[in-house]
């Protein structure tokens, strides 16, 4: 297939002068931050991704970066074993920890530090390392302690899951946990390491193992894996916001954009001269930026789709009441009175279309398939009465073969209901 609209290159960002090793977009997609293997870090602004500092932050590789939820602080990890905190946006030292060695083992000094979060609401720090311990820090007012120590190796990765808990991985084993208590409420392992997890909804969990493998596991189970590359390493890896797509290094100069659930190959980017060693995806998920050895940033956009009609069919105007993100282009919708049945008659329309009209809300269930078109489409219930308790109200369920979404659309006489659903390209695979 040719390569259609999908993800385009937009531009480069110059400044590293050595291999870009990790990358984190802050929480508005306003700010970026990248580090590369001499122990810079540059901070990056708005769409245009202007400058806005580039300072020495580590003696050596820079491992981990994140934004604190309010934006107001910069959390960096380095293989010198330290972990700094920098206030925003004028990138001052606020406070340093200490990750300590065990002594030297293999290739490690024994106290690199690959991973660091914040809590969710700012206040903690955690981080974990080649030392085999998780360690976590009240930062501005704490030292240090030790949450967990791995007998097996060191930690390699961690993340949020939408459930509260930490994951991280320690050589081949996943855990849970509880940041309260400390428990350890979850545990599985695999034959190959884990180098890099990513978390979605539902216990959701994408793991790259040393192997070149990605592995989904959901509640602890192993659901499905995809050799992405033959070759052996770490590789950093990102998810989309809503779980629409994965986007893949490791596989020499191009990066890779896999649809999920399925994996399926949905575009190659091609453009580095040099393989490619870090991604990331913006919370929006309008922007992709790559990174490769030799010092090399690229930003790729998707073109903005079409917007859908702002009115119904009939001219009345509509408000948009929900915005939901599916992952396929072709979804069922369910719609039907989950009150007190009262006679409320609807129209349904998509994108300007009708769907259904002159229809009456009852307590069984009406089914329709619609096809999406990619990006944005509106989808808009127009009341013919209000029945006998106003405003007209249907409950919707929206199904995209992945999982259920359901709401609730109102409407009077005067204005209609919208409901807009952002949906993805399938058209993004190209010929390579």
């Amino acid at each position: 297939m040719s390569s259609q609209s999908g993800f385009q290159w937009q531009q480069s960002l110059e400044g590293h002068e050595s291999a870009l090793t990790t990358l984190s977009f802050d929480g508005t997609a306003n700010l970026l931050a990248s580090g590369d293997e001499s122990g810079q870090v540059y901070l990056w602004e708005g769409q245009d991704f202007t400058t806005v500092a580039g300072w020495k932050a580590h003696d050596g590789k820079v491992s981990g970066i994140a934004f604190s939820p309010n934006q107001e602080w910069l959390a960096t990890a380095g293989f010198d074993g330290k972990v700094r905190i920098w206030a925003l946006p004028e990138c001052r030292l606020l406070k340093e920890l200490e990750n300590p060695g065990i002594g030297a083992y293999g290739d490690w000094q024994g106290n690199e530090v690959t991973f660091v979060l914040f809590s969710p609401d700012g206040q903690e720090l955690f981080y974990g390392g080649y030392n085999a311990q998780l360690l976590s820090a009240r930062w501005q007012d704490g030292e240090p302690r030790v949450r967990y120590t791995d007998t097996k190796g060191g930690l390699t990765c961690g993340a949020w899951g939408s459930n509260g808990l930490l994951y991280f991985a320690a050589y081949n084993q996943l855990f849970g946990m509880d940041p309260s208590t400390g428990a350890i409420v979850r545990q599985w392992q695999d034959r190959s390491p884990f180098c890099e997890i990513v978390t979605g909804p539902e216990e959701e969990i994408w793991a790259w193992t040393y192997k070149g493998e990605i592995q989904q596991w959901k509640a602890g189970v192993r659901q499905r894996s995809l050799q992405v590359t033959p070759e052996e390493g770490a590789s950093e890896f990102a998810a989309a916001p809503e779980g629409q797509f994965l986007l893949t290094a490791n596989r020499g100069n191009d990066a890779l954009l896999w649809s999920l659930p399925n994996l399926n190959l949905q575009q190659t980017l091609s453009r580095h001269q040099r393989p490619v060693k870090t991604v990331t995806i913006s919370p929006d998920g309008n922007y992709l930026i790559t990174g490769d050895e030799e010092g090399q940033l690229y930003v790729w956009k998707q073109p903005a789709a079409e917007a859908p009609p702002a009115e119904a069919p009939n001219g009345q105007p509509v408000a948009v009441q929900e915005t939901l993100r599916v992952a396929a282009t072709t979804v069922t919708i369910e719609i039907w009175d989950d009150r007190q049945f009262d006679g409320d008659t609807i129209s349904l329309s998509l994108n300007g279309e009708w769907i259904t009209q002159r229809t009456e809300l009852r307590k069984f269930k009406r089914t329709f398939r619609a096809e999406l078109r990619p990006g944005p489409n509106l989808l808009v219930l127009t009341a013919h009465n209000l029945g006998h308790i106003p405003p007209n109200t249907a409950a919707l369920r929206v199904y995209d073969g992945a999982r259920y979404q359901s709401l609730q659309l109102h409407a009077d006489l005067n204005t209609s209901g919208g409901l807009q659903l952002i949906a993805p390209d399938p058209r993004l695979t190209r010929e390579r």
